[in-house]
């Protein structure tokens, strides 16, 4: 599949099989801005992750502040400077006490947002270890929050190939 930059794209373009094979995680982002528009559509995605219980308590915090931004990074060490690199960064949380089940269920919201960006031609990456104190305060998440992820977002300056993956024998077993 080439390579294609779909600017303010407000439809999907990929089918389910094309997004999972050819996501990637970006770390360079063009300038363009991305729509309100556009990232509703997104999010209007995102609404069907599927949760324990139907509890649905996981939610997104859009942070477009780049002082913010600043702020966590430095928080978050060298490997969160991606975060920098585009337009804005969205984190993944959820409310409440801390289960293994809410964990589960923004992890799965947090891969629901990155597959949704995906579809729409825009490019993210997955960033861990921002379930911090000094973070939450920073976002305004009370502490009982669970912060899953945090993902720069906006349209990929550059595309990566497919790497070589494991065949389905390597990691399937059959009982």
């Amino acid at each position: 599949m080439e390579f294609q930059c779909f600017e303010q794209q407000l439809e999907p373009y990929l089918t389910l099989d094309e997004g999972l094979k050819t996501r990637r995680s970006i770390r360079h982002y063009t300038s363009e801005p991305v729509s309100d528009e556009l990232l509703n559509k997104v999010f209007e995605l995102c609404r069907y992750s599927p949760t324990a219980c139907n509890l649905q308590g996981y939610y997104y915090v859009v942070i477009k502040n780049r002082e913010i931004l600043e702020k966590i990074v430095a928080l978050r060490g060298p490997s969160g400077k991606p975060i920098l690199a585009s337009p804005f960064a969205i984190a993944v949380a959820s409310q409440g006490d801390i289960s293994h089940r809410k964990i589960q269920d923004a992890c799965i919201a947090a891969y629901h947002l990155l597959l949704s960006a995906k579809a729409y031609g825009l490019g993210t990456c997955w960033v861990t270890d921002m379930d911090k104190d000094e973070i939450k305060d920073l976002l305004g998440i009370p502490h009982q929050d669970y912060i899953a992820c945090l993902t720069p977002i906006g349209y990929p300056a550059e595309h990566f190939p497919v790497p070589e993956r494991h065949q389905v024998s390597d990691f399937v077993r059959y009982l």
